[in-house]
């Protein structure tokens, strides 16, 4: 849906927007990010997989599910198989109790909006830095 240079965002179902959302943000602040819609979680398309992993380094999987053998869980299992230079983050809710609030707090208090996607990917940035 966008592409970029400095990372990849890989959004799932209703991620794509906020995804899209937090790209611009990030375009603002100087930060390339390519952004795929990924419509069909399986069978996962390799071609395009390995396209993705060799144009960036960093991939930032964003996905309204649990990151415990969720999608994200499953892209980072492929691409260790590809064996590819490159840093992966999943971004989700967590395996745990989530309490009851509404959709847009629930997604707000696990960095599932806008602004928590590109808290994200700042946090992926910055400790690349200060590990380079």
């Amino acid at each position: 849906m966008r592409r970029g240079a400095d990372l990849a965002i890989l959004a799932v179902g209703t991620m794509v927007l906020p995804a899209l959302e937090a790209a611009e943000a990030l375009a603002a602040e100087g930060v390339s990010a390519t952004v795929v819609n990924c419509r069909f979680l399986k069978p996962v398309d390799e071609t395009v997989l390995r396209e993705i992993s060799q144009a960036h380094r960093h991939i930032l999987v964003v996905e309204e599910g649990t990151v415990v053998n969720g999608f994200g869980a499953h892209i980072a299992a492929r691409l260790c198989r590809i064996d590819a230079p490159l840093r992966v983050t999943v971004h989700g809710v967590p395996d745990a109790i989530v309490t009851a609030a509404s959709r847009a707090r629930q997604l707000a208090r696990y960095g599932l909006d806008t602004a928590g996607i590109v808290r994200k990917v700042r946090a992926m940035l910055e400790s690349e830095a200060v590990a380079g």
